[in-house]
């Protein structure tokens, strides 16, 4: 029981708290691309993977260099997202 205390006590615990609160209400996001090398940026920040409710709206942009940068915007719904991005070259 001492874990949860500090779980929920604990500042620097508070998004795995909130994640624990509310895990059966978030779905997991992942943007993959080919080429695998490819920079992504999921609503602002450089990463591929994420966990969301519904109704979030995530902004993406995938890039590498030579190759035409392709954007675009997943709508969140009550599943787990798996979007592949193909890059064509320039």
């Amino acid at each position: 029981m001492k874990f949860f205390t500090n779980l929920i006590n604990n500042s620097f615990n508070k998004k795995v708290y909130d994640y624990i609160k509310s895990r059966d209400k978030l779905y997991k996001i992942k943007i993959t691309s080919s080429p695998n090398n490819a920079e992504i940026i999921m609503n602002g920040e450089e990463k591929y993977f994420g966990a969301y409710k519904k109704g979030d709206i995530i902004n993406y942009k995938v890039s590498l260099e030579n190759y035409n940068t392709k954007e675009g915007s997943i709508t969140v719904d009550d599943r787990d997202i798996l979007e592949n991005i193909v890059l064509e070259t320039t």
